[in-house]
């Protein structure tokens, strides 16, 4: 028998906050480790009619259509079925039809998350424990923001670092978009020290230095500035498995831009670093 769950919690922080932690495939696998440990994935190209797989590390989950998005206010989900492998299995009568949904309603700058959750009656129990530890998780992601790009670079750790930190490197690979370009870096990787690089149009009309003064490094692995200006921070992180490296980048965000389009431009630079570095 199918029961209808629901579930709500009050945010301090604006809706495009919430709505980013919610569906930011880094900020999901964290606020999701309230159902399973290491969290899961939901891997769709979030489209209205699109399937989403929601999935834990080994490809196994469930699947279901995605029937209505409206940005920053509303997500639905239709469930059909169970993921083996990341292989759909078929429509499940345990999961077929049921709702999953998420709305978001803004008053000054304050979020109420709602969460309805149809469920067949062997899981009410779980999910009546766990969604509660979900949305907290949520809230304190969303009030206690920050964004996550990453890339996994076929290159040794000493290989990357030297890639990521050298003036000489940084110019040929610092820019979002390939409009602007990166014509100058200074770069003291020292505590205390700091870096200056600029970034600007191609076409000449606009551009500004991006600068920071670091707090803590620690060699190969780890490196945390403060943005000059707003002092915001930055944790970046150097991992390595089987020959590849994987750069974790974690900032605090601005107030001006969306966090899409903050995420978007921080990605884009990492994206041209990994191809940069990947080609040499």
């Amino acid at each position: 028998m199918v029961e209808t769950l629901h579930f709500s919690i009050e945010i301090q922080a604006k809706a495009d906050y919430v709505w980013f932690v919610l569906w930011n495939a880094a900020h999901y696998k964290k606020w999701t480790t309230a159902f399973s440990e290491g969290g899961s994935f939901a891997q769709t190209n979030w489209e209205v009619n699109s399937h989403v797989q929601f999935v834990n590390a080994d490809g196994d989950g469930i699947y279901a259509k995605v029937i209505e998005i409206e940005v920053n206010q509303k997500m639905s989900f239709m469930h059909i079925g169970s993921v083996k492998n990341k292989v759909e299995q078929g429509p499940d009568p345990v999961w077929k039809n049921a709702l999953e949904q998420y709305t978001l309603s803004e008053e000054n700058g304050n979020t109420l998350l709602e969460v309805r959750l149809d469920i067949i009656g062997d899981y009410v129990s779980f999910f009546e424990t766990t969604f509660p530890i979900a949305l907290n998780n949520i809230k304190n992601q969303s009030e206690n923001f920050y964004i996550y790009t990453f890339v996994e670079i076929n290159k040794p750790p000493a290989l990357v670092w030297e890639y990521y930190n050298t003036p000489d490197h940084i110019i040929n690979w610092n820019s979002a978009d390939p409009s602007w370009h990166c014509p100058s870096s200074h770069n003291v990787l020292e505590i205390g020290k700091g870096f200056n690089n600029t970034m600007a149009a191609k076409d000449g009309s606009f551009s500004f230095d991006f600068e920071g003064t670091y707090a803590d490094i620690e060699y190969l692995k780890y490196i945390f500035y403060h943005i000059k200006g707003d002092n915001r921070e930055v944790h970046i992180n150097f991992t390595e498995k089987e020959g590849v490296t994987t750069l974790i980048i974690k900032f605090q965000a601005e107030k001006e831009n969306s966090p899409y389009l903050q995420y978007s431009g921080w990605q884009a630079i990492l994206n041209n670093f990994k191809k940069y570095i990947e080609s040499n």
